[in-house]
């Protein structure tokens, strides 16, 4: 086998998943969501539904529109089935996502195998095993394998070998490069670099670089099909970061139910991974393309955002006069270490310089529970965590 590394996409993993237990969510449009779209059907992307859109906008697109509450636990423990297969087959493999693994096949039993006999075997493993479809992209190097899965979907298998990945990846725009956020694609926007291909061409790259810093290398290296990251089992993310975009929030509750939503998420992602994490930050994106940035350290490793923390970085960002104007809420933990303690962050654990005094915790409380109209925030006393 020349391209050894298979980058594996659960299809639709969300709705998928709730399709197993309801079967009807197959051929009718289907979300997974609260107040945005988590995941969509395909059915209902057909009809131009997306990720991240309002639930309302949704539902004005397709007025029967089913709309599913996630369970993040039921995912979460058919992932670790299908992660536990994979593992059984390829000792090199890499965690992407709670729905998407990176392998290397180096040094295994099925090297001498072809790509499409190893992709057919794993994918028809995970529909008898799971009864669940996937979308696999093979390659030289993992861009070039998650290119090519991205390039596939749904239910593909696609390599991009030293000879066709220019054909294939060379006149898409450059927003379809993996890891290419809002800020740089304003770069490249802005020095008329409208395709992958117009990287490659670039002879003076002084500008650009001078912008982007140290990742206009990796980006240029990864267009040129030259390797820069391995498979990695090992691999542990700094940080666990959940993002969303808004139109047209105006007031406090709008934004305290999709904080909420968002603390609720890297909690449970923290909880998963027995995870702990040192600094929190919350970031804020404008209709000016602005971003507003509030940052908060602990004193000790924490197990849980606090959700009366997420929201005081919030007041602090942003007055109300100017809600409207955000169209990005981020929430970011940084300095994440892996954890088998069962210790809990306390409140007051945080460093004396950036404490909140006791009157604002209570008042923090009061206004969010009056808000969701039921307990939302408690605190147990500081005598209980001494």
């Amino acid at each position: 086998m020349e391209n050894k590394i298979f980058h594996i996409d659960m299809d639709s993993f969300f709705p998928s998943v709730e399709a197993l237990y309801n079967p009807s969510y197959l051929t009718i449009p289907m979300v997974v969501g609260h107040r945005v779209v988590s995941s969509a059907n395909y059915v209902s992307r057909k009809l131009g539904i997306k990720s991240g859109m309002p639930l309302l906008e949704a539902k004005k697109i397709c007025k029967n529109l089913v709309v599913v509450p996630p369970d993040k636990n039921k995912y979460s423990k058919i992932s670790y089935e299908i992660e536990k297969f994979l593992k059984s087959l390829i000792k090199n493999m890499e965690t992407g996502s709670i729905d998407e693994w990176y392998l290397d096949v180096s040094d295994s039993k099925f090297e001498n195998w072809s790509e499409i006999e190893f992709a057919s075997y794993i994918k028809n493993n995970i529909k008898t095993k799971f009864n669940l479809d996937c979308t696999i992209g093979n390659s030289f190097t993992k861009f070039l394998a998650k290119m090519a899965t991205n390039l596939c979907k749904p239910d593909g298998f696609l390599t991009l070998n030293k000879n066709n990945f220019k054909e294939y990846i060379y006149d898409l725009p450059v927003n379809k490069i993996i890891g290419i956020g809002p800020s740089t694609a304003k770069v490249f926007k802005e020095l008329k670099i409208n395709l992958i291909k117009d990287i490659v061409l670039l002879k003076d790259d002084y500008l650009i670089r001078k912008k982007i810093g140290i990742s206009w290398s990796k980006i240029k290296m990864n267009v040129l099909g030259i390797v820069c990251d391995v498979v990695n089992p090992h691999f542990q993310s700094k940080n666990i970061s959940r993002s969303q975009s808004i139109r047209n929030f105006s007031e406090y509750l709008e934004f305290l139910k999709l904080i909420d939503e968002l603390v609720k998420d890297i909690n449970f992602h923290l909880k998963q991974k027995r995870c702990t994490y040192l600094s929190f930050n919350l970031k804020l994106r404008l209709k000016n393309n602005l971003i507003i940035n509030k940052f908060f350290k602990f004193e000790k490793f924490a197990t849980k955002v606090p959700l009366d923390i997420a929201l005081r970085l919030f007041e602090q960002s942003i007055s109300p006069n100017y809600y409207n104007e955000i169209i990005n809420v981020s929430l970011i933990v940084n300095n994440l270490t892996e954890s088998d303690s069962n210790y809990q962050q306390s409140i007051f654990d945080i460093s004396s310089s950036k404490k909140i005094s006791e009157s604002d915790l209570e008042k923090i409380k009061k206004e969010v529970n009056k808000k969701f109209n039921k307990k939302i925030i408690d605190f147990v006393s500081q005598k209980q965590n001494l």
